[in-house]
């Protein structure tokens, strides 16, 4: 319960909430399911619909935790900015918490994750990130671990169990382009014929059956269709 706070059986308070980076990254991007991403390794860029961040401890998010922005200038090594196929806009998109804190007790590093979806200037009608760069920061002073207040004034505050101790902030970079299969950055021939995870091997299937992948589902109409590959076809070899 949000306004109690969370009882965490499992591993005792740190003295400092840790962002996870683990193999797969600072932060785990995909389509509709976690599942669906790690099958790829969490490699694909084609469509991103959430992205999960996950903690050492519970956390709690200030309004003021998290900002998301569409790059014009992004940094090495990203070479373009997608505008081609993402359009003009850069500056703020909006991110917001969905559902509750899913607790993998099974897990060693990733006990405590949080997705955010996305909408407003930069998100196409599917509810994806356009083409792009981004950076995510977090604002270390606004995620906190949860501790039991003072029974006694002044009640206290607890920068020491803030992110990074609260002191300046976490930026993420990352990137979406439709059709980037494996990650890469551009969209070609391996994208196109990678077994399983390839467009080619997607195409003409639907939600349910093998083959079906979600992040060459465009249109997100359960499908990888004539609809979708035309999207594909628009970014092959565009980007170098």
């Amino acid at each position: 319960m949000s306004s109690l706070g969370f009882v965490n059986y499992v591993t005792p308070a740190s003295t400092q909430p840790t962002l996870i980076n683990d193999a797969n990254g600072p932060i785990l991007l995909f389509s509709v399911t976690g599942t669906a991403a790690a099958n790829n390794n969490w490699q694909q860029r084609s469509m991103i619909r959430r992205a999960r961040i996950s903690f050492s401890d519970f956390v709690f998010f200030d309004t003021s935790a998290m900002t998301l922005t569409r790059l014009n200038a992004p940094p090495s090594p990203y070479t373009s900015n997608y505008s081609l196929t993402g359009g003009s806009y850069f500056g703020p998109v909006t991110a917001t918490r969905i559902g509750p804190v899913v607790f993998d007790s099974t897990a060693t590093q990733r006990l405590f994750n949080y997705d955010f979806v996305f909408s407003g200037n930069g998100v196409e009608v599917s509810g994806s990130l356009v083409d792009g760069v981004y950076d995510l920061a977090l604002n270390n002073a606004a995620i906190q671990a949860y501790v039991p207040l003072s029974p006694s004034p002044p009640y206290g505050s607890f920068p020491g169990l803030q992110l990074g101790g609260g002191v300046g902030s976490t930026t993420l970079t990352f990137h979406r382009l439709f059709g980037d299969v494996n990650g890469d950055r551009v969209v070609n021939a391996i994208d196109q014929n990678l077994a399983i995870y390839g467009f080619n091997a997607a195409y003409r299937s639907v939600r349910g059956q093998s083959k079906y992948q979600e992040y060459l589902d465009f249109d997100n109409d359960n499908d990888v269709d004539g609809a979708d590959r035309t999207q594909f076809n628009r970014r092959l070899n565009l980007y170098t």
